[in-house]
């Protein structure tokens, strides 16, 4: 049986505005890049396509806290000190971990 309760609760529904959309968009890629394997030789007749070396600025924009991850994480209410942390760990544990699939 179902509890009736359940069928009565409300569900709050959150409305982005189109700068935290973006905001969300950018971070969401950026740790994206950051925890992928950079292929050796990526081809891609784009030139903004450079699969290591976004993977290597992603990485770095998080470990260097560029002026844009201070406003993307401010434009998100995250904490900077928190994210910079947790995404530093991850991304020395990809790193470790691509240098064990070299071997």
């Amino acid at each position: 049986m179902v509890n009736s309760a359940n069928n009565n609760a409300e569900i709050e529904v959150v409305r982005l505005s189109p700068e935290e959309k973006l905001w969300r968009a950018v971070m969401a890629q950026a740790i994206f890049d950051a925890l992928r394997t950079p292929k050796k030789k990526a081809y891609s007749p784009y030139k903004i396509f450079q699969d290591q070396k976004d993977v290597i600025a992603a990485r770095e924009w998080f470990t260097n806290k560029e002026e844009t991850f201070a406003l993307a994480c401010e434009a998100l209410n995250l904490n900077e000190e928190v994210v910079v942390k947790k995404m530093t760990n991850r991304i020395k544990s990809k790193i470790f971990q691509e240098r064990l699939e070299r071997i």
